[in-house]
């Protein structure tokens, strides 16, 4: 729809008071569950829950997601913070220092589960975006010829 707009945004100060933060996504575990399926992404800033590894793993057990393997783990382009969590390093390596990751989907629906979370525990010193896009809205928004020579050839990500 015209009016959508994504990703939704939560924030700490969304949080009840007297309410912790881990309370906060128990709770509305299956309303985020639902945005992320409608919308594919949601923002969450500013919680302190994520700060630590411990904590993200907290907030992900919160909304009972499910770890999974890498599914770069078979190149070695990540480093593992944490196996048990399925935790993850952004692929840091010095020969992809300015090699950009464009479009893609992270989730294959085959290698890897339906929903991830990403979380940054440090900041880039320079760069570090973490850009996103409305799938559903490029497809609307592309040219009818062009849609169908991506089809025609078999083009996915």
């Amino acid at each position: 729809s015209p009016s959508r707009v994504l990703p939704v945004e939560i924030t700490a100060a969304d949080v009840p008071e007297g309410m912790s933060q881990e309370e906060f996504f128990r709770a509305r575990r299956p309303e985020l569950l639902e945005q992320l399926t409608a919308g594919g992404a949601i923002w969450l800033r500013g919680f302190d829950l994520m700060k630590t590894k411990e904590g993200f793993a907290s907030f992900y057990e919160q909304l009972e997601l499910e770890p999974c393997q890498d599914p770069l783990a078979s190149v070695g382009a990540r480093a593992v913070v944490d196996k048990k969590s399925a935790m993850y390093e952004a692929v840091n390596k010095p020969s992809r220092a300015k090699f950009f990751v464009g479009m893609h989907a992270e989730s294959t629906y085959k290698r890897t589960n339906r929903l991830g979370a990403f979380v940054c525990f440090k900041q880039a010193e320079t760069g570090g975006e973490f850009l996103l896009l409305d799938g559903h809205k490029m497809l609307k928004d592309l040219d009818p010829a062009v849609l169908r020579r991506l089809y025609d050839k078999g083009v996915r990500f």
